[in-house]
């Protein structure tokens, strides 16, 4: 137990969605590891329609506005007047941020950087961190001439300048045809002058990610890496384990390493997410994230501290918890809803057929922990609504199991009201913390 003095805290968390909602959770469980934050409170700002946060809070810490509103946005800091000040999503108007200085875990600077990607890609260039070749273009036409010219060849990744993050405003062009989906991605843009990033495809390449807490005393610990699955037809993602099944543990020390050199680098406090490219050659950085992060998620059961009660440590100013595993291996799965979902309306879990299949197979004897978290969301077609973490001792067990579950896990369509997050535990040898929301 932490024996600070009390901590008579205001925290103010921009964003209200599912991250906004496992933070909440964690810090309901960070009270009750020490009786000096009795006193602390927890302040959301969101005005998601369906806000994965707004349930579980009282009403006076959950305050509406636009986070990509720089008038609102100040207008409701200087009100609360926080203490510390975090993030659930990067892309908000960061320079309400500016006057907050140190209370702001990232800084406003932080948040600027990262939230446009050629901003990021000519940081990682002038600090001699690994990323892709690239080059900047104002329009299709540019890159068209560069095509015609034999500057560039197929096949290349473009991305947008802003919103070019986690698979969206990102797209592969293999040749003459795919051009039209550069035409798409602009328009689809809501800043319409969007400039371009056209990246080096690598052609055989694993992905992996790295979690990064740095407090503000610049104390750094590193979570275990986690590598990315891709089903080898659609390239979807179809699972995320911890240890990698397929990345040598010489290759996740080298991405140890690069994560803790951005934190250093850009004297960051808070949490970073790192995600990486490995061409079985190189590491190389793909983008970074300064908030907890989906490849995170599994260290709610798998590490003793999980990202989001580590964030709420960086800001409280609390020493940063332990990160050592709770079983030898995790796997992952994002509950999708399906592309035939009809409409957008009140959506929930169906979970009989999973529950059945673990009774069936007894797979209690090999599995640790099978948790399923559902984020209260409306649901839409591909629209990811929860995930599934499966704990146990053996990662290739753990990784099948996590798939099938993931399958058997429906998103459907609720009849009646909107029910809130929800996490169920369907299987268990594992000390649970947060089946009671």
């Amino acid at each position: 137990m932490d024996t600070q003095k009390n901590i008579n805290y205001k925290l103010a968390i921009i964003g209200d969605g599912q991250l906004a909602m496992m933070t909440e959770l964690a810090f309901r469980e960070l009270k009750k590891k020490t009786s000096k934050l009795e006193n602390t409170r927890v302040i959301y700002f969101g005005n998601s329609k369906d806000s994965c946060v707004k349930a579980l809070c009282k009403e006076s810490d959950y305050y509406e506005l636009d986070i990509q509103d720089q008038t609102q946005l100040e207008a409701a800091l200087k009100e609360i007047d926080p203490d510390a000040l975090g993030i659930e999503v990067e892309h908000i108007a960061a320079e309400a941020l500016v006057e907050l200085a140190n209370k702001a875990m990232p800084s406003a600077e932080d948040l600027k950087l990262i939230h446009v990607m050629c901003n990021q890609k000519d940081w990682y260039l002038k600090n001699q961190i690994p990323t892709l070749n690239f080059a900047h273009f104002n329009n299709l036409k540019a890159i068209e001439t560069a095509l015609d010219q034999k500057n560039l060849d197929f096949p290349f990744v473009v991305k947008l300048k802003t919103g070019g993050f986690d698979g969206r405003g990102v797209a592969i062009v293999d040749d003459e045809n795919d051009l039209a989906k550069i035409q798409e991605m602009q328009a689809s843009s809501k800043d319409k002058h969007n400039l371009f990033i056209v990246e080096d495809l690598v052609q055989t390449k694993k992905e992996l990610a790295v979690i990064v807490a740095r407090d503000q005393n610049k104390n750094i610990l590193t979570y275990p890496a986690t590598e990315m699955l891709f089903h080898e037809n659609t390239n979807q993602l179809e699972s995320l384990v911890s240890p990698p099944l397929n990345i040598s543990e010489d290759i996740c020390k080298q991405a140890d390493n690069i994560a803790k050199q951005i934190v250093e680098k850009l004297d960051f406090k808070g949490i970073l997410a790192v995600e990486f490219l490995y061409d079985e050659t190189q590491l190389y950085v793909n983008e970074i994230a300064p908030r907890t992060h989906n490849s995170g998620h599994g260290s709610i059961e798998a590490i003793e501290t999980s990202q989001f009660e580590q964030y709420l440590r960086v800001l409280l100013g609390l020493p940063l918890g332990s990160i050592n595993r709770t079983v030898p291996a995790m796997a992952m799965v994002n509950i999708i809803g399906p592309h035939d979902f009809p409409g957008q309306k009140p959506a929930k879990l169906e979970i009989h057929a999973a529950q059945e299949f673990i009774e069936n197979q007894n797979q209690q004897q090999a599995i640790s922990l099978v948790a399923i978290h559902w984020y209260g969301k409306e649901g839409r077609k591909d629209r990811k609504g929860g995930h599934l973490t499966v704990l146990g001792d053996d990662i290739h067990e753990v990784n099948e199991l996590a798939k099938k579950l993931g399958n058997l896990v429906k998103v459907v369509p609720a009849h009646g009201d909107y029910a809130g997050p929800k996490v169920e535990v369907i299987s268990t040898k594992h000390q649970y913390p947060y089946v009671n929301i």
